[in-house]
């Protein structure tokens, strides 16, 4: 088990906060429009994609659990959490 619960707890919200990141941009990019993957469609509408408030969302939330992440690796060993967190991913 991890060292303490307060990181336990903090790779919950680690977890949720990727689950709401990926469905904030799953929704943003619906409603952006996006007709194709093709590369030069993208450049162009770089813009367009990022500045949709959902996908904006998204990315917050993925920073917000990338810099709670970091906070856990500094204090736990990797094949502890790393383990927690993803079964938490899963279900």
């Amino acid at each position: 088990m991890l060292g303490n619960i307060s990181n336990f707890f903090l790779i919950v919200i680690i977890a949720m906060s990727n689950v709401f990141g990926a469905t904030l941009f799953r929704i943003g990019m619906q409603k952006s429009g996006i007709q194709s993957l093709d590369p030069g469609y993208l450049v162009k509408n770089l813009f367009s994609i990022i500045f949709q408030p959902l996908v904006l969302g998204g990315l917050l939330f993925f920073g917000m659990s990338t810099v709670l992440w970091l906070r856990i690796l500094t204090t736990e060993h990797l094949s502890k959490s790393y383990p927690i967190l993803m079964g938490f991913g899963v279900v």
